[in-house]
């Protein structure tokens, strides 16, 4: 979860400096299973773009994490 900043009263927002990582699927299970600190998931959509199977389960799931 990340929470926006305001900087100084300009009214200016960021958000906290935190690691993400860009998912592949060999990853998935780890990362569900150790809940990592992790301040962003990227993903390649094109990766994604099947009928459900692994792929659709894993992303909802890291998804509510």
């Amino acid at each position: 979860m990340t929470t926006a900043l305001n900087n100084a009263g300009t009214g200016a927002f960021s958000l906290p400096a935190s690691a993400g990582l860009g998912l592949k699927l060999q990853h998935a299970e780890e990362i569900l299973t150790t809940h990592p600190p992790l301040g962003f998931v990227e993903i390649h959509a094109e990766n994604f773009m099947v009928a459900g199977g692994p792929r659709h389960h894993y992303l909802s799931r890291i998804q509510q994490h």
